[in-house]
């Protein structure tokens, strides 16, 4: 009887082990003081198989579980983020502001175990400063080196001067919609939009990614186009009311993709599973972002190397805003309660 007593302790040691439990030394040991323990830990060392369904665990095996249970905090958030993505999936969330796996955004939530609302802070203030001295970098690769390219220069001025020798009132009447496009009210009043809808929906996450995407951007151009000025080009500008020096880089284009990419983002994530609509959205976003460009370069306001520069911008201002709220996510399921193994 204390043999058997003592194969089944060690069986559920073993059990215990697999599922990342720990185990007691006296369990390890051949069962507990006087249950077993004379001799039956030498029936384990002779390659005791357990029943079918258990297989054997070897000391390594558990001693990386116990290290496993030491991160548990942050770890046993990492295993629920699959769940929790498969459980958004049929809650109306948004799936690309969740947490999922190891990575950046993993890293901000374990400084110091820091608290989700600091988490957040710290990837968003990292990202701002890689921002900021990238755009510093690229206005001054732009005006100190590749303007001093004849080459360049020719192929960046070509396209406005075309546009402009083929301007008539209507086109003129279709830039300035095209500009309003990227422009106040139309993008402010977007981005309020989604920031109620995701609070009415109880989805703060997603409002709180595009606003501050969308803030991230109108800083970092200002940041731009005063570390880097850039004359416009040499053609009739037809709004007048703009700074000559400030055309690096373009703040229509930027914010029109923080503000159009963004909600294609969150649309195609909501609904991943119906590829039309994620086609739509995307077809959308491009079409909104391209007719903002060719409208700043048709009114004389950009070079195209200053619309890619702003496309970049915006591109930016979403990674790193997606970084931030996963970070978030991270230090918020590292905060909760784990959930211990009946």
């Amino acid at each position: 009887q204390r043999r058997v007593a003592g194969r089944r302790v060690r069986h559920r040691c073993r059990r215990g082990a697999r599922l990342g439990m720990r185990v007691p030394q006296h369990h390890q040991q051949g069962g507990p003081a006087g249950d077993g323990g004379d001799g039956e830990q030498d029936d384990e060392g002779q390659g005791e198989k357990p029943p079918a369904g258990f297989p054997e665990v070897s000391s390594s095996a558990v001693r990386g579980n116990r290290h496993a249970m030491s991160l548990a905090p942050l770890a046993g958030g990492d295993r629920r983020g699959a769940t929790a993505l498969s459980q958004a999936r049929g809650q109306g969330a948004v799936p690309v502001v969740e947490p999922r796996g190891p990575g950046l955004s993993a890293r901000f939530a374990r400084l110091q175990g820091a608290h989700p609302a600091a988490a957040f802070a710290w990837a968003l203030l990292a990202g701002f400063a890689v921002l900021a001295a990238g755009i510093v970098a690229l206005g001054w690769l732009v005006t100190r080196v590749l303007l001093d390219m004849r080459v360049v220069v020719d192929a960046d001025e070509y396209l406005p001067e075309r546009l402009a020798a083929h301007r008539t009132p209507d086109r003129n009447a279709l830039s300035h919609a095209g500009s309003l496009v990227g422009d106040i009210p139309v993008l402010p009043a977007l981005v309020i939009a989604v920031v109620i809808v995701a609070l009415v929906l109880h989805r703060a996450r997603v409002g709180v990614f595009l606003a501050a995407a969308a803030l991230m951007e109108l800083s970092l151009y200002r940041i731009g186009a005063l570390a880097a000025p850039r004359e416009r080009p040499d053609v009739t500008r037809l709004d007048t009311h703009l700074p000559m020096d400030e055309s690096f880089p373009s703040g229509h284009v930027a914010a029109s993709t923080v503000v159009y990419a963004g909600i294609a983002l969150l649309v195609a994530s909501h609904w991943d599973r119906s590829p039309w609509i994620r086609r739509a959205a995307w077809s959308a976003a491009v079409l909104a972002v391209a007719t903002v460009a060719v409208s700043r370069m048709y009114r004389g306001m950009h070079h195209p190397m200053d619309v890619l520069s702003g496309l970049l911008l915006g591109a930016g201002c979403l990674l790193v805003a997606l970084v931030a709220v996963r970070a978030y996510g991270h230090a918020r399921r590292a905060h909760e309660p784990t959930e211990e193994t009946s």
